[in-house]
């Protein structure tokens, strides 16, 4: 399965996501001296992947701007190669105790990193230079440590993966697993929509009337909504976008260049 994954990620080598640039760009100022700024003099965080800007760093100091997204794709088909392994171990873990399964834990685990492989996305992903599956492999890398750990009643390192997980991407603070943690609640008819205002309650802070999403907290139910919703005080009623012919042609060409129409 390595094998073949490593020819489909051989067809798109040639591809690199224009949004890697952006944290390149990032990790090239890191690099120099001038912190991870894109422009001098605006300390804008513009990149939603920490880690993999952090590791650039040090590429674009030994190797130099051309190194980068080489290193960042070859990280990529690395971790990508660690997620198929991950995974075959993860099964054979989940199915070693299964009398009737047991015997076929193996099979099934290449079954469930062929399934991987079969996707054209995860390959493209995995050559883009950004972080993708460098995510993935954290993920599924710290799920099978903290399996391992309850199993063996010792700390295996799953903290080490979720922590790298949560450096990686922002959203990694929501995927995590371990002993102590609560898994009994339902989270039926949920969404990603209600992280926003369930971590503005957690913060204290009021939700402005009309934001997408409810507040997960058991606090939120049977709470008098204006606690937690607080209406907008600025009058948007009668306030329209209005642009003349040429402005919005000017608009619609400027969209499809960037690919949107």
């Amino acid at each position: 399965m390595v094998a073949v994954y490593l020819v489909r990620c051989g067809v798109f080598w040639h591809y690199v996501n224009d949004d890697a640039f952006i944290t390149f760009r990032y990790s090239r100022f890191l690099a120099i001296g001038r912190g991870p700024y894109f422009n001098i003099g605006e300390h804008v965080e513009g990149y939603t992947n920490f880690l993999l800007m952090l590791l650039m760093a040090p590429v674009f100091r030994l190797g130099g701007e051309a190194a980068v997204p080489v290193a960042a794709k070859a990280m990529g088909v690395a971790s990508g190669v660690g997620s198929l392994l991950v995974a075959w171990a993860l099964v054979r873990s989940i199915l070693g105790g299964s009398a009737a399964l047991h015997r076929y834990a193996s099979a099934i685990g290449v079954g469930a990193a062929a399934l991987v492989v079969a996707s054209p996305a995860y390959a493209v992903n995995s050559t883009s230079g950004l972080a993708t599956t460098l995510f993935g492999f954290l993920l599924i890398l710290g799920v099978y440590l903290s399996i391992r750990g309850e199993e063996r009643g010792s700390w295996c390192g799953a903290g080490i993966a979720f922590a790298g997980l949560i450096l990686t991407r922002p959203e990694g603070v929501f995927l995590f697993a371990g002993p102590g943690l609560e898994t009994a609640r339902p989270l039926h008819h949920t969404a990603l929509v209600d992280v926003l205002p369930t971590s503005l309650a957690l913060s204290g802070l009021r939700i402005p009337e009309g934001l997408e999403g409810d507040c997960l907290l058991e606090e939120c139910n049977g709470s008098p909504p204006s606690y937690y919703r607080t209406v907008l005080t600025r009058e948007t009623e009668g306030i329209e976008a209005s642009f003349s012919d040429q402005e919005e042609a000017e608009v619609m060409e400027r969209l499809k260049k960037l690919g949107y129409l």
